[in-house]
């Protein structure tokens, strides 16, 4: 039987446990055809021609490297032995090292933030570089342990690492946001009888009226204001008639 042959599209978790250690006894060859050679183009190509199958995916030095770096790790004031223990893919020790790198970073800033330069060089305070390898070490230890639940402290330190909060992709929706927002209050403005202008819906949403002058960019702030005002007008008499209809006498 060639490997892993009894299992099909099955992404399961105790389907992967059982093509882990029931079948391979240790690193199936799909296993060890990546680590030979880590790259996306070879897990793309190993997982699109064999869909449903193991393809174990941790390649850090992890033991090693925690031994490696003791001294480093505790004079940070991170815990080997919780470093050791999210390498078993234990849940509180990976937050607790979670924590301590997040704590180590929100020092990092404020100091930086402070005047303070070049203190990654200087060594006192923790790279991105250490905390990624850290990261990459408890993501590895997920998938060598079939353990595929993430502490939410990690998914923090992940998503920070990965600037998600600041991209343009995040950036383009708050955008979005506070346009419709101003729409939105343009209209209910609107429907008081009130005067609606961008310095008046500015005011309400404590931003300069240039701020909000930049989310309409072809200048149509009391055009969509007036066509959301008919539309929830139009809802509403739509709504309060269907409910006039139901409370009429057979």
């Amino acid at each position: 039987m060639e490997d892993n042959e009894e299992f099909d599209e099955d992404y399961t978790s105790f389907a992967l446990s059982a093509q882990h250690n029931g079948v391979t006894g240790g690193f199936s060859e799909l296993s060890k055809a990546f680590k030979d050679n880590p790259t996306l183009e070879n897990y793309l190509e190993l997982r699109r021609q064999n869909p449903g199958k193991l393809i174990e995916v941790s390649t850090n030095w992890s033991l090693d490297w925690v031994f490696a770096n003791e001294g480093r790790l505790s004079a940070m004031g991170i815990e080997v032995q919780d470093v050791l223990g999210s390498l078993d893919a234990d849940e509180a020790s990976a937050s607790r090292v979670s924590l301590r790198l997040i704590e180590l970073l929100v020092e990092r800033r404020a100091r930086e933030a402070s005047g303070e330069t070049h203190l990654v060089v200087r060594g006192e305070a923790i790279s991105d570089s250490f905390i990624n390898y850290l990261i990459a070490m408890m993501l590895d230890a997920l998938d060598w342990n079939d353990q595929m639940i993430i502490p939410r402290d990690l998914i923090v330190l992940i998503k920070h690492q990965l600037r998600a909060d600041v991209s343009v992709e995040a950036r383009d929706m708050e955008v979005r946001h506070n346009h419709d927002l101003a729409v939105s209050l343009g209209a209910q403005l609107m429907k008081q009888g009130k005067p609606v202008s961008l310095g008046i819906v500015a005011k309400i949403m404590k931003v300069e009226r240039s701020t909000v002058m930049r989310w309409f960019k072809d200048g149509d702030f009391l055009k969509e204001v007036e066509e959301w005002h008919a539309f929830t007008d139009a809802f509403a008499m739509d709504r309060f008639k269907r409910k006039s209809d139901q409370c009429e006498p057979d």
